[in-house]
């Protein structure tokens, strides 16, 4: 019902019927729950929901009932029914727009028609005593046949009344939530560029406004996920093959329910349905919204506020991605797409400050292709490009996670290597040095060596004492020895203070 009404307002107004018929109200629905009760509810239903035996019996009977409701084609008739004992109940279908989305029911005892015998079988049911039974019936306001009718009316047409008044303010309520979303939405992303806070703030907006357990945010083109929650792999692996689908599709997934899709057969139920929503940017679909909850029901209201919602989204994240272009190219080489020299020396200055601060040792090595000006004379200054950028590639793709590569001029390069000493600096280089011996270059036969080769300079300082330009220079000292000596080889020194000789390490 909370997906029709304002279930406060329902339940003020049930409360104050239930005060002036002087008998219980209960909503419940298609299960045969009870969502709200108003009034003093029998001692008697209280002793036979006791146990599950008198609780499903009650159940059924009004599941029974509810389905003769839907039966009559939802034409807001009531149905009067009495159980054993001679407890006479009333049930009334809740219309919306004709459509019979709940039930509400009263109970009493007609004059003289108590039966007292089959608080015996609820005995024997649930365990109560026949006495306690017999006491509690007792206590059921009694009316008469005419006054049965009368309660009826009244009850149907409370139920054919209350329902639009709830509605009404439910829609209305809803309406300055999403308005009031909406605002906050556009002022978030007319506010920063900093896209995890947007979609961060998106997605808590998303759960207030859609009532979802869960949200997550997709972005196609770097595959970065953004959730409220940390995910199983298992809904990973689902999520993946939910968002390649409406990409493809371009169109809203709607799963009911989770347990039954092929995508979800491994997930332990932590959600019970899922929407996928596509995020729209000039009929491109760059990214995929998703919303878990219990079920999803959405109206044409709510999807069209989605629609809204998705497309400042979609604004904001290729915003962001305008943004994360222009900087990177200000910071990058445009030919190998490493970092450029200045980019570089702004994180080398940061690493060495870092590491005199935690007293850590810092390495780095500079390094550069031999004889690269003799491939350039005898292939062209394209080949020579495309052999600087495989190159990189290479480079890039052989060191650590914490390490970082730059070009720091012409086809000499720069790695930054924190908390790293020369042994396992050493580690580095030789996976460099092997993963380009094993790339096979254009034109690499005419080189004097028969291959690509670099010549390495390494220096390691031990308490971050030196600053970036004289750990350049050491590292640059070491290079061209290595070039005086031959090439295709490494030399590196370990520097324990400024004060003292650098120590040589290893060739």
């Amino acid at each position: 019902m909370e997906k029709y009404f304002d279930l406060e307002l329902w339940k003020k107004m049930q409360e104050s019927f239930s005060s002036a018929i002087e008998l219980p109200v209960v909503t419940i629905d298609e299960q045969g729950n009870e969502l709200i009760c108003s009034g003093t509810v029998p001692y008697y239903w209280q002793l036979v929901n006791l146990k599950p035996a008198g609780k499903d019996l009650i159940a059924s009977a009004r599941i029974e009932k509810y389905n003769m409701l839907l039966e009559r084609e939802n034409d807001g008739k009531y149905i009067i029914y009495s159980d054993a004992s001679g407890l006479v109940s009333i049930i009334v279908p809740i219309l919306l727009n004709g459509k019979i989305i709940s039930s509400v029911v009263a109970s009493c005892i007609i004059q003289n028609v108590r039966n007292f015998e089959s608080c015996r079988a609820l005995e024997k049911l649930t365990g109560v005593t026949f006495e306690e039974y017999s006491d509690a019936l007792n206590k059921i306001k009694v009316i008469n046949v005419v006054e049965v009718q009368t309660l009826a009316k009244m009850l149907a047409l409370f139920a054919s009344l209350v329902p639009e008044l709830a509605a009404q303010k439910y829609i209305a309520d809803r309406k300055i939530n999403e308005l009031t979303i909406l605002n906050q939405i556009a002022s978030t992303v007319n506010s920063t560029l900093d896209l995890p806070k947007i979609l961060q703030s998106v997605m808590n907006f998303m759960l207030q406004a859609i009532k979802a357990k869960s949200c997550s945010i997709v972005i196609i083109e770097t595959k970065k996920r953004y959730s409220l929650h940390e995910p199983s792999n298992a809904l990973l692996k689902a999520e993946s093959m939910l968002t390649s689908q409406v990409a493809e599709t371009k169109a809203v997934i709607k799963i009911p329910v989770i347990k039954n899709d092929f995508r979800f057969y491994e997930l332990k139920v932590e959600y019970n349905a899922v929407l996928a929503f596509p995020l729209r940017c000039k009929d491109e679909v760059i990214g995929v919204i998703n919303l878990y909850g219990d079920y999803i029901n959405l109206s044409e209201s709510d999807l069209a506020f989605l629609n809204i919602v998705t497309t400042q989204v979609a604004i904001a994240i290729d915003n962001a991605r305008k943004y994360e272009n222009v900087k990177d190219a200000s910071i990058r080489d445009k030919l190998t797409g490493l970092f450029n020299r200045r980019h570089f020396m702004d994180i080398l200055i940061n690493e060495i400050e870092r590491s005199q601060r935690i007293k850590t040792p810092i390495t780095i090595s500079m390094f550069d292709i031999d004889y690269f000006k003799k491939y350039n004379d005898t292939h062209g200054h394209l080949a020579g490009d495309k052999l600087l950028k495989e190159l990189a590639d290479v480079v890039q793709g052989s060191v650590r996670n914490i390490d970082t590569v730059g070009r720091y001029g012409g086809e000499e390069f720069i790695i930054v290597m924190p908390a790293t000493k020369p042994q396992e600096a050493k580690v580095v280089i030789d996976r460099v040095r092997q993963n380009l011996a094993n790339k096979r270059f254009d034109g690499e036969q005419m080189q004097p060596n028969k291959k690509i080769t670099i010549s390495i300079g390494l220096v390691t300082c031990m308490n971050g004492s030196l600053t970036c330009e004289e750990m350049i220079a050491h590292a640059d000292k070491n290079l061209y020895r290595v070039k005086d000596s031959g090439r295709d080889s490494v030399k590196s020194t370990i520097i324990l203070d400024r004060n003292m000789q650098p120590i040589e390490v290893f060739e």
